[in-house]
């Protein structure tokens, strides 16, 4: 299956105010409140067969690309649970983080190698996303899922590097 991504227009990125409260540095998933919120993807990668090595060559570059250059990308997991499947889950911290990452030229070849490795990508997504995402995300035939209310929430200073 071949999916053609449609280059998004990056807004500006949303910036919390220093001295905000804990209520305002949390954000939640009240669909009916929020809308810059988080937005968890699941995405099962059938990969063609004759194709595994070169699928996990280009995986591994876009994962570089994503650590080296979007902070806002909270998590980038990939596992493989059998030579022909890759599963990952990412993490982003709102629609701008969204829109870049899939916006970001350096990885724009990596990630068009991995979806021509494919025989089927399955695509679930949690969160709220907006209509230039969700806009992007109908070429990976994305699926909604419920959320559970006050369940799924980002905390508003989410740093990477923390140990805590």
């Amino acid at each position: 299956m071949s999916s053609s991504l449609n280059k998004p227009r990056l807004p500006a990125v949303h910036r919390q105010a220093q001295n905000s409260t804990l209520d305002d540095q949390l954000i939640q998933t009240d669909l009916s409140k929020e809308a810059n919120m988080a937005i968890m993807l699941k995405i099962r990668w059938d990969i063609k067969s004759g194709m595994e090595d070169e699928f996990r060559e280009n995986q591994q570059a876009l994962c570089e690309v994503m650590s080296d250059d979007h902070p806002g990308v909270i998590c980038y997991h990939v596992d493989y649970p059998s030579p022909s499947v890759s599963e990952w889950v990412e993490i982003y911290a709102n629609d701008d983080v969204f829109k870049a990452h899939l916006a970001n030229a350096k990885g724009g070849q990596p990630l068009g190698s991995i979806i021509e490795a494919c025989d089927n990508i399955t695509c679930r997504c949690w969160g709220n996303p907006d209509e230039e995402s969700r806009e992007i995300l109908k070429g990976f035939g994305t699926e909604y899922q419920n959320t559970a209310e006050s369940s799924f929430s980002l905390h508003g200073r989410a740093d990477r590097n923390s140990s805590v």
